[in-house]
């Protein structure tokens, strides 16, 4: 069909020359002849004005120069979906649809060599056996809504694509849900589908005919992708409540803040949430959000403006509940992530030790992270929550781990000191107990390395002397060692574990290998062996003290 024979409709999605425009008016322009589209520009900056020409408004749009003017003939109204399949999958005779001029690289002389591009043919032979796909990508075909009123266009897709299990429609031309449920209903393999970027239209309300349609054709998706379609909370609800089956949402990048009553016993069986770069001020609000998940593992809420999280749900730890009461928020809860919000107390950190079942934390970009250097930080927060196992996608060692909590019972040992040595017995236990609620693991920790001692936390000049640890290095193994292969010697708490593995093997006269594992056995819990791993750290990375044994384990 000619483009200049179309019937454009105000809101229609088109492109223009590449550029995405929704359609604001269509009619004759004032002293111009012929049929004018008015469209707002996706991206304002290609834009003129915003609806006003010579004086006569024509259209409204959201920037100032946002809209423009356009004959008809410049404007397209997209492709279906089996037209973008063939043109990202389809057979390419001879080149296989790859540029060589395109294939090179630039040496430090400037120069250029060409790249060939092994396997392409074979690739794009693979790729055009449209029923053995089962991830089909098209972001920013252009895909228009078409397939929700031409049959013959769907059923060309569904029919070559009958196997797709992922599909990903972002950044197209797509507004009506209706496009994606004549789709979805045919590929009874879908089980992901994305549709970021694209603007759609409300959703229709729960219960209403066209509801129910939807929920029939969504019915097998388990993960759903909707970053940036500018959707509240309420048409958040309305997908929880259309897609049956959904384990995942993406729903990153819109415009949820404030939500409204939720029924007390609705549920939704999600096991990862991702509302990332959301409006969302409260953490009530996302504890408002989440109690109807009861099977969330994942939950992302990095890039909302929360300053604070709180459970109020359960008390503090005291010194008559020692071990911190879990919350009976977010009882699955494994991985949470939490980047660029505006948290500034420790305090918050302390909240997530009710989350009894989290393992894993994903921390930062806050204005908390300034308060000392990445290494401490990272120290305090694994200090303060005992059962993490990855803090910012790195594993805590059994020995950065013990380190980090020693220095804690240091760090804060004075401020426990003075309030077990306060003589009035109710100031004493006000004390104890507000320490507590600030420390909630400091009595868990006093329990498996036991209480600071004085001695410890003296300041100490920074002389060579004053930095020595008196270590006893044995040979042996978990069994114990050899006769007379025992030896104590001083050594710099700044050496690394390479520059030990050298120094024990002339202490010893034998050759260390790097499979060689060497063993801290500490003094106070020597139950705890702490294996030096990494032969770059410095032993002060491990906490070692004097009086500690180092073992060297031999077969």
């Amino acid at each position: 069909m000619a483009t200049s024979d179309l019937n454009f409709q105000i809101s229609q999605r088109v492109t223009i020359e590449g550029n995405y425009a929704t359609v604001r008016f269509v009619g004759e322009v004032s002293s111009q002849e012929g049929l004018w589209l008015g469209v707002e520009w996706d991206n304002a900056e290609r834009g003129k004005h915003d609806g006003v020409y010579n004086g006569i408004r024509y259209f409204s749009t959201k920037n100032p120069t946002g809209g423009s003017l356009v004959r008809p003939k410049k404007v397209s109204p997209g492709i279906s979906c089996f037209e973008a399949l063939q043109s990202r999958y389809g057979l390419i005779e001879g080149t296989a649809g790859i540029d060589e001029k395109e294939l090179f690289i630039v040496g430090k002389d400037g120069t250029t060599s060409t790249v060939e591009f092994v396997g392409a043919e074979k690739l794009n032979i693979q790729q055009s056996e449209f029923s053995s796909l089962i991830e089909v990508v098209l972001p920013n075909m252009s895909i228009s809504d078409q397939d929700g009123s031409d049959e013959s266009s769907v059923t060309a897709f569904t029919s070559a694509a009958v196997n797709v299990r992922q599909l990903c429609l972002a950044r197209n031309l797509i507004t009506k849900w209706s496009t994606l449920a004549a789709l979805a209903k045919r590929l009874p393999h879908l089980e992901l589908l994305d549709i970021s970027e694209n603007h759609m239209e409300p959703l229709p309300p729960a219960g209403s005919a066209a509801f129910d349609s939807l929920r029939s054709a969504f019915k097998s998706i388990e993960v759903l992708v909707v970053r940036g379609l500018g959707i509240d909370w309420t048409q958040l609800q309305i997908l929880l409540d259309l897609f049956l089956s959904l384990k995942h949402l993406k729903a990153c990048y819109n415009q949820v803040k404030d939500v409204t009553e939720i029924p007390e016993e609705k549920q939704w069986p999600l096991t990862l949430l991702d509302i990332d770069e959301n409006l969302i001020d409260q953490w009530t609000t996302v504890l408002q959000i989440v109690k109807h998940m009861p099977s969330l593992e994942v939950l992302q809420v990095s890039g909302c403006p929360i300053s604070r999280i709180y459970f109020d749900d359960c008390p503090p730890a005291s010194m008559a509940t020692p071990v911190q009461p879990a919350t009976s928020h977010l009882s699955k809860l494994r991985v949470l992530v939490l980047k660029n919000n505006l948290i500034d107390s420790w305090q918050s950190i302390n909240e997530l030790v009710k989350l009894a079942s989290l393992k894993e934390l994903r921390f930062s970009d806050q204005p908390l992270c300034l308060s000392a250097t990445p290494e401490t930080v990272r120290q305090l927060i694994l200090a303060r929550l005992l059962r993490i196992h990855l803090l910012n996608r790195t594993l805590a060692t059994r020995g950065e781990r013990r380190g980090a909590e020693i220095d804690y019972l240091k760090r804060f040992g004075k401020q426990w000191m003075e309030a077990e040595a306060e003589s009035d017995p109710a100031e004493k236990q006000r004390r104890l107990n507000e320490f507590i609620s600030e420390h909630p693991t400091y009595l868990q920790l006093i329990d498996h390395y036991g209480p600071p001692e004085s001695g410890e936390l003296a300041s100490k000049p920074q002389s060579l002397k004053n930095q020595l640890l008196e270590i006893e290095f044995q040979m042996g193994n978990d069994q114990g060692y050899e006769n007379n292969m025992k030896m104590t010697k001083k050594v710099p708490a700044t050496m690394t574990v390479q520059k030990l593995k050298g120094m024990i093997g002339r202490m010893f006269k034998i050759t260390l290998t790097d499979e060689v594992l060497l063993v801290c056995i500490p003094r106070k819990t020597p139950m705890n062996e702490i294996p030096l791993d990494n032969a770059l750290r410095q032993l002060s990375f491990y906490s070692i003290e004097s009086g500690d044994i180092i073992r060297v384990n031999i077969e």
